[in-house]
């Protein structure tokens, strides 16, 4: 992701508050690592400007691998 274009979040605090009850629950290996991956790249660029493609990429799985769970 292109540091360029995004800016800190002001609101990470309560990303961290909502997925750490999220990761908490969580049973299964891939869905935390989506989790957690999500918490950071929204705690760095912010939930708007991040994309499918950023929290694939920082969990290290497809984007279409994300979606094959919904």
């Amino acid at each position: 992701p292109a540091t360029d274009r995004r800016s800190l979040d002001t609101d990470s605090t309560t990303a961290m508050h909502a997925f750490s009850k999220m990761i908490a629950t969580g049973k299964d290996k891939k869905r935390d690592a989506i989790l957690n991956a999500a918490y950071r790249q929204f705690s760095h660029y912010s939930f708007r400007k991040t994309s499918m493609e950023d929290i694939a990429q920082a969990a290290g799985i497809s984007r279409a691998l994300i979606c094959s769970d919904c």
